[in-house]
């Protein structure tokens, strides 16, 4: 979702009000910092990361998103591409496991459009093995 600051305890609250509970001590300062919602659903344990988006690929991020529905609730859901660069940049364990399913299970990647975002983040960061890691996920596709 694209929020600043102004109006996250009314988004954690709508959440509350879902049947979701925050999964830190002092959800605000945490989204504050951030910019995600970790939270879990009360009677199922599925857990959720709800992005606070802040900026410009998080807005084209939400623009590209398709809006599903589960069990009448409404959401948007990020295109595969988008998760992947997301998950190239938290460059965690877990994220490598979730980027090869994606790659496995989604039909026809624009790998140009993760190619520039992902050379743009990593330049921005300063984290060139992000390219190297883009580079060997890609290799196995093409």
């Amino acid at each position: 979702m694209w929020q600043g600051d102004h109006g996250l305890q009314a988004i954690l609250d709508a959440f509350i009000a879902c049947g979701f509970a925050a999964k830190s001590n002092d959800p605000i300062a945490f989204a504050k910092r951030a910019r995600i919602f970790p939270i879990v659903h009360s009677d199922t344990g599925f857990e959720v990361d709800v992005s606070l988006g802040a900026l410009p690929f998080e807005e084209d991020l939400i623009r590209r998103s398709d809006l599903v529905s589960y069990e009448g609730v409404a959401f948007r859901l990020a295109t595969s591409e988008d998760l992947i660069v997301m998950k190239l940049i938290a460059g965690r364990k877990q994220d490598t496991v979730d980027i090869a399913r994606l790659v496995e299970a989604a039909k026809g990647l624009d790998w140009k459009y993760i190619r520039r975002h992902v050379k743009a983040f990593a330049r921005e960061l300063d984290l060139p093995e992000m390219v190297t890691a883009l580079n060997e996920l890609s290799g196995k596709q093409h």
